[in-house]
Formats: structure tokens, sequence, C-alpha cells
């Protein structure tokens, strides 16, 4: 049941987040994270 509850609140944190960019914490411009992030392609390195 606790996976649930951090599901829900995963969903809700990000669902807060692209509702209000400009909270502290989160990037202005949510698009540049996966920019951000390693490519899948990539592979592991």
């Amino acid at each position: 049941m606790k996976e649930v509850i951090v599901l829900i609140a995963f969903v809700v944190s990000i669902l807060a987040a692209n509702m209000f960019p400009g909270t502290p914490g989160h990037p202005p411009e949510p698009h540049n994270v996966a920019e951000a992030a390693p490519s899948p392609l990539d592979g592991p390195g």
C-alpha cells in the first residue's frame, strides 16, 4: 500500500512542477531536464 502512496505523491509533484514552473527547487523550463539527462543511446558508458 505504501508503494501506491509514493506513486501518487510522485505524480502530484510532477503535476505541481508543471503547473508552477517558477517554484523553487524546479527548473524554470521543465523541457531542459530531458536535454540535461544522459541519452539512452549513449549506453552505460
